[in-house]
């Protein structure tokens, strides 16, 4: 499936995860899988850290 690029350049699968509030990068791939490819375990649960970190300001 490709990646739908929205006006504000997000992917879909991107903004999917983010609505989804996963806690972990393997949550999120499982539930997204067509995030398994497009980047790291790693970089994933940054991001999913730095979203936790903004919603519970």
């Amino acid at each position: 499936m490709a990646m739908m690029m929205l006006t504000d350049g997000f992917s879909f699968p991107a903004l999917l995860a983010g609505s989804l509030c996963c806690d972990s990068a393997d949550e999120c791939k499982t539930l997204v899988p067509s995030l398994t490819d497009k980047i790291s375990d790693e970089d994933l649960q940054e991001l999913l850290d730095e979203m936790a970190k903004l919603m519970s300001t």
